[in-house]
């Protein structure tokens, strides 16, 4: 199993299991059961004949899924039917990642489209500790990408696809919403938080709702379904003296529901889960909710074991199986004869046990986590007002036939009360944990020390108390084992050679770099590296680096010194004749942006140390001797 199965991937669901064994005696067979389903991840890997080749120069594909708009192309994922190979047509297999450039022209679901251009691979992170994309798509049969140009694409079949009404009911419930809602931030969010259409919202927006931990409330997920199957148990209650029409009937609007919202992962899996939980309700059958849940998870992971891999469908599991488990044990705690005060602690405890089993989690993926203090004192007020909004705006879907203007007035006014709660909170304070880091083995242990305290709370035996000591002594042994970190990592951003240095629990960015592309680049090589502060420096002309000479011309310029040994060459009057590096033979030539084919040829025959395209490669490391104690400082 550990082939096909990463260990940080099976064994803390193994681990869980074990604790969930001992408090539920009836998991194990479900438990049994989702083992099982791993191995179907050989049956299920899809094997991509679509390799990166720029010997390949067509394809013909069809689009899966929604298309996403992003700000200068639609994204879309299609099926390898055919390429060309040189020159021979082949039959294709697997998937490959799509971008159209904007037109007028709108990818749709279920078309067929002839593409010509280069098949490129999956760019790897930029810097250690980041996402391993190549793999990441690998798994889901995506051998590559291509980006198509406007006139480099030929629809082939225009035909629609059976499911293309879902698409046209979102398009129609998007357009009530912005004819009810003014332009701005709220109408992007409600997009988002009803109908799944999330491209618009901007950075600063996601991370003032990641800085709360709300950041689930920007997608469609299990909270919108839940709310959503609770009005429909309430308008369809009365058939309930019929359990087949009133099953059916709450089953029909849930799915549509889903798939208008484009049968994302965190809506399939909130889906499928109430749809069991119906299911038991309506035919009066007994069920135990670890059972229910356990069920839903092996559904899913049999017919597609994948989903293991996918973060939310982790984080979702976990923080219901936390519910689950600790929720009404934790209530028990404390019982309050005052009303406001025995439903802040309840919603308390619902916060609490969510995130018992998901903490790990989001620090080993997102690295941050919401500042306690804050995230404990303002979570009931959050629930409660993001609950008003939820419900103010399905009423608003549900009657959006009618002409109720009040109803767009009211959402917007709910959106403007969140957002006034959120952001001054998120601009006022710091109520983020950032530059958290959490390892594989870390991860592991958590789940497994989980297991020895419900084991040593069923058996009260010292040998489970021995165990937990142990594991939490080998963490911090192998979190200080590690020797301090110096080096330099360069590459480029936005046109602009940047550089990223650390010295031991310290770092220095130099260069222009926008706050999204630090947040998905840069955070994950400090918290990997466990940096405690950062500072922002603009980049010099010129600096020394352990053996290394660096000067950046933004200019054509003959050497000074024989001393440069690296020369970073930024794009526009530099690479407009580059003839004049004939005066650098002595240095090792970086380029930010690749120039073009005829000013390379020019080149040719030109003595270099070497040539490196920065905005084709993942960061050039320059390493230098570790010294105690000193900050990050380019000399």
């Amino acid at each position: 199993m550990a082939r096909f199965c990463p260990l940080w991937a099976w064994a803390p669901t193994a681990s869980l299991g074990v604790a969930i064994l001992f408090l539920q005696r009836d998991f194990l067979l479900a438990l049994f059961f989702i083992t099982l389903s791993i191995f179907r991840f050989e049956q299920v890997q899809i094997s991509s004949s679509l390799f990166a080749d720029l010997s390949k120069r067509a394809c013909v594909i069809q689009i899966i899924g929604q298309p996403i708009e992003k700000a200068n192309s639609w994204s879309a994922v299609g099926r390898a039917l055919a390429l060309r190979d040189q020159g021979t047509w082949k039959s294709g297999s697997g998937y490959w990642k799509v971008y159209f450039e904007k037109s007028a022209f709108t990818p749709k679901q279920g078309e067929k489209y002839l593409v010509m251009g280069y098949l490129n691979p999956i760019a790897p992170s930029l810097l250690p500790g980041g996402m391993d994309w190549p793999r990441y798509y690998a798994q889901k049969g995506v051998g590559g990408q291509i980006y198509a140009k406007k006139g480099a694409w030929v629809l082939l079949d225009p035909q629609d696809d059976p499911w293309a009404w879902l698409a046209r009911v979102q398009k129609y419930f998007q357009t009530k919403i912005r004819s009810a809602m003014p332009a701005g931030v709220n109408r992007d969010v409600a997009e988002a938080m009803f109908l799944g259409v999330s491209s618009s919202i901007d950075f600063e927006t996601m991370q003032g709702y990641a800085s709360l931990g709300a950041i689930h409330i920007l997608s469609v997920s299990g909270l919108h379904v839940g709310f959503l199957y609770l009005g429909l148990a309430f308008i369809f209650g009365f058939f309930r003296r019929w359990p087949w029409v009133h099953f059916l009937l709450i089953i029909f609007f849930l799915w549509a529901y889903a798939g208008m919202t484009g049968f994302s992962g965190p809506v399939l899996r909130s889906a499928w889960m109430f749809t069991v939980v119906l299911a038991a309700r309506s035919f009066r059958l007994k069920h135990h909710p670890v059972n229910t849940l356990a069920f839903s998870c092996l559904i899913l992971l049999v017919w597609d074991p994948q989903f293991l891999f996918q973060a939310g469908f982790q984080l979702s599991y976990a923080a219901v199986l936390g519910l689950i488990l600790f929720q009404d044990r934790l209530k028990k705690c404390y019982v309050s004869r005052f009303w406001l005060i025995d439903h802040v602690w309840e919603v308390t405890c619902v916060a609490i046990a969510a995130q018992a089993l998901t903490w790990p989690l989001v620090i080993y993926y997102f690295h941050q986590f919401p500042h306690p203090f804050y995230f404990f004192l303002l979570n009931p007020l959050l629930i409660l007002v993001s609950s008003i909004t939820l419900g103010v705006g399905f009423v608003f879907l549900a009657l959006s036939p009618f002409t109720f203007s009040w109803l767009g007035y009211a959402l917007n006014y709910c959106f403007q009360c969140f957002h006034g709660i959120l952001f001054f909170v998120a601009d006022n304070f710091h109520p983020t944990l950032a530059m958290l880091a959490l390892n594989e083995r870390e991860l592991i242990a958590y789940f497994v020390m989980i297991s020895l305290v419900a084991a040593w709370w069923q058996y009260r035996m010292h040998i489970f108390l021995y165990g937990i000591a142990s594991l939490l002594i080998l963490v911090f042994v192998q979190r200080w084992v590690r020797g301090p970190q110096k080096g330099l990592y360069l590459t480029a951003h936005e046109g602009h050679a940047v550089v990223v240095q650390l010295a031991n629990a310290h770092a220095a960015l130099y260069g222009n770099m926008n706050p999204a592309w630090i947040q998905s680049n840069v955070i994950p090589l400090l918290t990997h590296e466990h940096i405690r502060d950062t500072v922002s420096r603009r980049l010099p002309v010129a600096w020394r680096y352990a053996n290394h000479f660096v000067y950046v011309a933004r200019r054509p310029c003959v050497p000074s010194t024989h001393m440069i040994t690296d020369l970073i060459i930024e794009p526009n009057q530099t690479t407009r004749d580059l003839r004049w590096l004939k005066s650098w033979p002595h240095a090792h030539w970086y380029f930010v942006r690749r120039p073009s084919a005829y000013r390379l040829g020019q080149l040719r025959g030109f003595p270099a140390k070497g040539i490196t395209f920065l905005d084709e490669v993942p960061a050039v490391y320059f390493k230098k001797k570790a010294a105690f104690g000193r900050q990050p400082e380019l000399d």
